[in-house]
């Protein structure tokens, strides 16, 4: 049970990454960043959307292992 604990935990997670790096370029392309700390949504969403995708990629690896 323990093990589908951490399947999920990683899917989630990842996919929730994907979601906000998504957000955060949707906000750049829209042009409401104007806060420095929302600056550069581009490459921020981008590299969460990266992190997102490993996560996701380790939550299925956990779930399907290779032998």
């Amino acid at each position: 049970m323990k093990a589908w604990a951490e399947i999920v935990k990683h899917s989630v997670v990842g996919i929730g990454c994907i979601g906000i790096g998504i957000y955060l370029i949707a906000l750049e392309l829209g042009g409401g960043s104007s806060e420095p700390m929302l600056q550069n949504g581009l490459i921020k969403g981008g590299v969460i959307i990266v992190a997102g995708v490993v996560l996701a990629t380790i939550g299925l690896r956990l779930r399907h292992p290779r032998d």
